[in-house]
């Protein structure tokens, strides 16, 4: 093999060892970036309201907002206020604003606060 020859195959290692080493080095990187970096936490509870205003919010807003926030849907929790209302554990108080669910105005309150 001649002198120019061996020069091209030098050049051509030298190019190949480069590309392989910044390959690895954007892996590495972005290894890091993805799975090593702690990243800021994103917030659960992001409501200001409470109470009436919280119930309210879950029963009008995005029908999976209630399932999130509680573990059951709007069908679930319309027949539990059913139950503790029957049961008299809760019961119904006409009021403005209150709670309201497919027409229906109610506004349960825990009958030991009435």
């Amino acid at each position: 093999m001649d002198l120019e020859a061996q020069q091209v195959q030098d050049a051509c290692r030298h190019c190949l060892v480069t590309l392989i080493t910044l390959l690895v080095s954007q892996v590495v990187y972005y290894y890091n970036l993805i799975f090593l970096t702690p990243t800021a936490p994103i917030l659960y509870h992001t409501s200001i309201l409470t109470g009436e205003g919280w119930m309210l919010e879950l029963l009008n807003g995005h029908p999976d907002r209630i399932w999130t926030c509680l573990g059951v849907g709007h069908d679930v929790f319309d027949k539990l206020v059913r139950v503790l209302i029957r049961d008299g554990i809760v019961e119904v108080a006409r009021a403005p604003g209150a709670i309201r669910r497919r027409s229906v105005h109610k506004y349960v309150v825990p009958s030991n606060h009435v």
